[in-house]
């Protein structure tokens, strides 16, 4: 090809989109065009996703996958099993096609409007795409891997680990070549090999020795050697850049000159990599399953255009602002992680040791008990903090460091309910009575309802207390009039909320229900199963399962939206007009889109996470792990001027 007139420039660009790809796959097929991407599985399904990363469509073999490959120009999907069984799809995910050629196939390749099938012992077959056999091929012998050129009539073979060559559809050579270094065809790693559209670049991947490159047009060939080993390696459609994976975790985007135009490093190892035929767009799959999408832009483009690809719902960014060790005594056990409203202050510790940190990792308060409390809360303001166990309760001004202490030794703590805003609380000991107290802790008074109370809800802005009762019954309790209303429900009590929106109540049926202030039903909806939580955000009240069924509900709206969420221990957090739910796994946190399910990001820590928390409405999180206290950015704001340049720069 002539020579260009100057290297390319190099690339930068954002994530465009990300997903969790659940269950072992086994091989994946990229159209450099029209971006879609087939994936087939393990288990013998096989899903399409578009470009955007939607899955279109999920449909099952019934035997594992070993090869997908995708035809574009008829809409059609091939898939082969490894029983030698080649299924064909349409787009829509219908079946046109189920045929066995009574031979074992060991490829498919995708090429024009046509199918190809071929075996290291069997014969060469063109199929349409309905799998028909059109043309039978005389392909040379030995062939361990075929790679068809899509523009040409020409098909490049590796015929042992050494010997490659180029021929045309009807056997005649074009180019026979030895390859330098030696080509893994064994079973545990293979090596890589991909191709362009017009056959001018073909790419070996040879582990230790680096990827080597042969033009099957200048007949030349080229050698790329990073200085580290190369696992995982693609070509694009028009063979300008070459994408390549390092065991480091690191992904590199080369062009023809063998500069460096484009890397990253991931959070994981590399599973398989894709670019286009332009090298605009990037797919990275890592091992645990993340798939990523990755544009780029021009240098010529607008930055401004360049922002305007993103949006909350389908390219974020993740921040750590800080991150910190936290004492031994902090992480053991089952800790207490308490964030107020605007994010600005969290509580965390456990039993004895309590520690106030703010949002620029400094430690503003520490509190140790003589005895082990049971409960402890930061007030949503961040103003006051809340500790009690059966005989104890303590109020600690964090503004000042005062201290209030309040005992309950001849008659225990049965059930405390404090303000959210910490402006009041309510406590009912072993003696029967009520005590209402100030958010500084001084006693206003005390009452008798004669009630077995379980538990209390206490929202002092509307002068509203709820008490769980017997356990079908909840009270709601007008503080202004010392009124209550009874409410009977078909079956236990699990799950309660209390705001100036309303009661909300879930039950062991699944049943969801919202009272106003005057004690009103306003609707009642059911679950699948139990109600095991309610979560109130400014906007959304959101029922979860005991599963991972979940109802979400538009506080001024009525009918519920379905959702699945991917943990019990999760965390919902309110960013804009979106919900986004925050599950922890093992040492991973991963951020989802509710109720779409989309991934929006996946961060890894250092060690098992432990707890989390996010404050309904602002854009922070914290995670304590067993060794570290990690405070995030849930949401990169492009617009934030001094957040502009790194995200920029992805």
């Amino acid at each position: 090809m002539p020579p260009r007139s100057q290297s390319q420039t190099r690339k930068s660009g954002v994530r465009l989109w990300a997903l969790e790809v659940q269950g072992d796959v086994t091989c994946a097929d990229y159209d450099g065009v029209s971006h879609w991407l087939a994936l087939g599985f393990e288990g013998g399904h096989v899903q399409l996703l578009d470009a955007n990363g939607h899955i279109q469509w999920d449909a099952n073999v019934g035997r594992p996958v070993r090869q997908v490959r995708l035809l574009p120009v008829k809409k059609r999907v091939a898939v082969l099993d490894e029983y030698s069984h080649l299924t064909g799809f349409d787009f829509s995910g219908r079946q046109t096609f189920r045929q066995d050629y009574d031979a074992v196939w060991t490829s498919v390749e995708a090429k024009g409007g046509f199918f190809y099938l071929w075996g290291w012992k069997a014969e060469t077959l063109k199929l349409d795409g309905s799998g028909r056999i059109h043309q039978r091929l005389p392909l040379p012998t030995p062939r361990r891997v075929v790679r068809a050129v899509g523009q040409k009539d020409q098909f490049w073979i590796v015929h042992n680990q050494i010997s490659l060559g180029l021929y045309t559809s009807h056997g005649a050579n074009l180019w026979l070549v030895n390859c330098p270094a030696a080509i893994d065809l064994g079973r545990d790693r293979p090596s890589e090999i991909v191709a362009s559209d017009s056959g001018d670049a073909l790419a070996i991947c040879c582990f230790d020795k680096g990827v080597y490159i042969f033009d099957g047009e200048a007949r030349t060939l080229r050698h790329i050697d990073l200085d580290r080993m190369v696992d995982h390696i693609d070509v694009s459609g028009n063979g300008d850049y070459l994408l390549l994976s390092d065991p480091f975790q690191v992904v590199y985007m080369v062009d023809r000159e063998a500069q460096v135009v484009w890397q990253t490093k991931l959070d994981n190892a590399v599973e398989a990599l894709f670019v286009d035929r332009k090298g605009d767009r990037v797919l990275v799959f890592e091992e645990t399953g993340v798939l990523s999408c990755y544009k780029f832009v021009k240098d010529t483009e607008a930055r401004t255009d360049y922002l305007e690809l993103t949006s909350f719902s389908e390219v974020s960014d993740k921040k750590e602002i800080w991150k910190q060790k936290v004492p031994p005594s902090l992480a053991h056990g089952d800790p207490v992680l308490s964030l107020s409203a605007d994010g600005k202050r969290f509580l965390m510790g456990g039993r004895k040791d309590f520690r106030l940190l703010d949002d620029t990792g400094r430690e503003r308060l520490s509190q140790t008990f003589m005895t082990g409390m049971d409960h402890a809360r930061l007030s949503s303001s961040g103003e006051r903090a809340f500790f009690w166990s059966e005989n104890e309760l303590w109020v600690l001004d964090t503004a000042t460091g005062k201290e209030t202490q309040i005992g309950f030794y001849h008659y225990p703590l049965k059930a405390v309910g404090i303000d959210p805003e910490g402006a009041a609380f309510m406590t009912y000991d072993a003696s029967g009575w009520v005590g209402f107290y100030s958010g500084s802790g001084n006693r206003k008074g005390s009452h008798d309802f004669n009630l077995p109370i379980r538990r209390i809800l206490l929202h002092q802005r509307s002068r509203m207390a709820a008490f769980h009762t017997s356990p079908a019954v909840a009270i709601l309790l007008d503080l202004k009039t010392m009124k209550g209303k009874r409410l009977r429900l078909n079956a236990p009590i699990d799950a309660w909320a209390l705001d100036e929106s309303g009661l909300y109540l879930g039950c062991r049926d699944g049943g969801c229900h919202r009272f106003n202030l005057k004690g009103e039903r306003d609707w009642k909806f059911s679950l699948p199963e139990a109600v095991g939580g309610i979560d109130l955000l400014p906007r959304f009240a959101v029922f979860r399962g005991t599963g991972k069924h979940a109802f979400v509900f538009e506080k001024l709206g009525y009918q519920p939206q379905d959702a699945t969420l991917h943990s019990s221990r999760s965390a919902l957090t309110q960013h804009g007009d979106g919900l986004l739910e925050l599950a922890p796994a093992r040492d991973a946190v991963s951020c989802y889109n509710v109720p779409a399910g989309e991934l929006v990001w996946k961060i890894h820590c250092g060690a098992t996470v432990k707890t989390l928390a996010a404050s309904p409405g602002t854009n922070r999180l914290v995670v304590l792990d067993a060794k570290q206290c990690h405070y995030h950015q849930l949401i990169a704001d492009a617009a934030d001027l001094e957040d502009r340049s790194g995200y920029l720069e992805f």
